[in-house]
């Protein structure tokens, strides 16, 4: 490891291999470090700056990933896409309120409304998600107060009601995740040519999120699939977390989650899951 990150040769993907074998081995402090070698020699590469992002906050540093995407957000000011990032990681660190604020301006920004591409889209997602994951804290603790105050917030920032009846998403942090959504309502048939159902239309895996919403919800049992392509970047075990939102804002909200967890390899590539009857169930592949 030392003669590795003592050669000013290795590339980026050397030193993430070698801190993400510091974290397997326990060393997090020590780890972070070798990650924020991807830089040393390239300070204003705004590709490194977002790599060590990404890896800091896969691995849950999330005030240096705040710090990183910071200085990304200076290197690249007129991609929306970083604040996106930064919103995730002030909400790591607890900054709940920064996250929306930061989500909803991209949410809103000019050509927000312009379908279901780009980082307009990936932030009504994003915002719909993290404000339902709030009313549910809110919910849980029987704090009525703050569950008005986070109803209005949704309805105040012109935000309410874009998830409809249904939104399903997978978001992950590790920038050689690349998760991919299939989904399939009741009734649909699968083809060769679509084995696990349709691809989400909501891509947005340069921030870690791919989604689908639907304006109404067909009884019966949905086919949800989650993939890591083959032969894509990365040989490790990535993860990630799938999010179903049933009927937002109304008298039948739920909000449904699973953790994911998928390797780039035959046997653990995709992970498959039935939402019937408002609840989130993993079957067999």
């Amino acid at each position: 490891i030392e003669k590795l990150r003592s050669d000013p040769g290795a590339d980026a993907a050397v030193r993430q291999a070698v801190g993400e074998f510091l974290l397997r081995s326990g060393d997090g402090a020590e780890a972070a470090r070798a990650f924020s070698e991807i830089v040393e020699f390239a300070p204003f590469d705004p590709w490194g700056r977002r790599r060590l992002g990404d890896l800091y906050r896969a691995h849950k540093f999330y005030d240096a990933a705040y710090r990183e995407y910071q200085v990304l957000g200076w290197l690249l000011p007129q991609d929306e896409s970083v604040l996106l990032l930064l919103a995730d990681a002030a909400a790591g660190v607890g900054r709940s309120d920064e996250a929306l604020r930061l989500t909803g301006r991209v949410a809103e920004a000019v050509g927000a409304r312009t379908g279901e591409r780009g980082p307009s889209a990936w932030a009504r997602v994003l915002y719909a998600l993290r404000l339902a994951r709030l009313r549910k804290a809110a919910q849980e603790k029987g704090d009525k107060n703050l569950l008005g105050q986070l109803q209005s917030r949704g309805r105040s920032d012109g935000l309410a009601g874009y998830a409809g009846k249904l939104l399903v998403a997978v978001t992950f942090a590790h920038p050689d995740a690349n998760l991919q959504l299939y989904l399939s309502p009741p009734g649909r048939g699968l083809d060769k040519a679509n084995p696990d159902g349709e691809r989400a239309t909501i891509q947005g895996g340069s921030i870690g999120l791919e989604a689908q919403r639907y304006e109404r919800v067909e009884a019966g049992d949905w086919r949800l699939v989650v993939r890591k392509p083959p032969g894509a970047q990365g040989q490790g075990s990535y993860t990630g977390e799938l999010t179903v939102l049933l009927d937002e804002g109304g008298a039948g909200e739920a909000l449904l989650t699973a953790p994911l967890s998928l390797r780039a390899d035959a046997e653990t590539q995709a992970v498959q899951f039935t939402l019937s009857g408002g609840r989130l169930v993993p079957q067999p592949r």
